[in-house]
């Protein structure tokens, strides 16, 4: 097993989170709903817009596993944030409208050093996970992705009936994984899943990918996963 100078020689497990850390979206959400609303009369400013986008995703991490599958869980992130701008939406027309464009996942792009760091953290003995705060099952977008086979163990919310952000997310993988936490290292763009996984005695390192809709991270330990080998003294091509 790989030991390193700037982390403990005990790491077994890498865990990785999805969105953002691997795969990103490669179009503006919050400028496909101006659009549609502009052009169904609704002239908005951005900064409401994108206000009210994110109170969708607030409500999608406390209520996203209420609905039977993600593309439902999805539709109703638009739905919230529409209800928030005060927007009457019969039917869910808009609402539909705008989820068939930014809830594509052919919209989805896997960053340009994910598979290689994934691979190469895998051919040098440690164990690959991916650990994502998504409701439901990844797999389908991970098929389409070519991801599935990049990962010994897949981890989602929906498993353990808890976000990232609380502890008991982390103590059930600790507990699946069979290992001591101190063995367990997590990639993740979100602060307080970072936080609470070294609150639960996991290693996690933040990442902040250049164009992330979660804004600045001025203390971010990676800008990208090409840092990452180094750090387990995995040697480059």
């Amino acid at each position: 097993m790989a030991t390193s100078a700037g982390l403990p020689g005990d790491v077994r497990l890498c865990l990785f989170d999805l969105d953002y850390t691997l795969i990103q979206l490669m179009l503006d959400p919050v400028g496909v709903h101006v659009e549609v609303l502009e052009t169904a009369g609704h002239r908005l400013p951005r900064r409401t817009v994108q206000a009210a986008y994110d109170a969708g995703w607030d409500d999608y991490l406390q209520e996203g596993r209420r609905w039977p599958s993600q593309a439902e869980a999805y539709l109703r992130v638009v739905c919230h944030g529409l209800a928030v701008l005060g927007v009457a939406d019969a039917g869910d027309e808009l609402a539909r409208r705008i989820d068939a464009r930014i809830n594509d996942v052919s919209d989805m792009a896997v960053y340009d050093d994910s598979v290689q760091v994934l691979e190469a953290v895998r051919a040098a003995g440690f164990r690959v996970a991916l650990a994502t705060g998504r409701w439901h099952d990844p797999v389908p977008d991970l098929d389409h992705l070519e991801l599935t086979g990049c990962f010994d163990r897949i981890y989602h919310s929906g498993e353990f009936g808890h976000q990232k952000d609380d502890a008991r997310f982390w103590a059930a993988l600790v507990a699946d994984a069979g290992l001591a936490p101190a063995e367990i290292l997590l990639i993740d763009d979100a602060p307080d899943a970072v936080r609470v996984a070294r609150e639960a005695g996991l290693y996690a390192l933040a990442i902040h990918r250049a164009g992330s809709p979660l804004g600045p991270l001025p203390n971010a330990d990676l800008r990208s996963l090409r840092a990452l080998p180094p750090l387990l003294e995995i040697a480059g091509d």
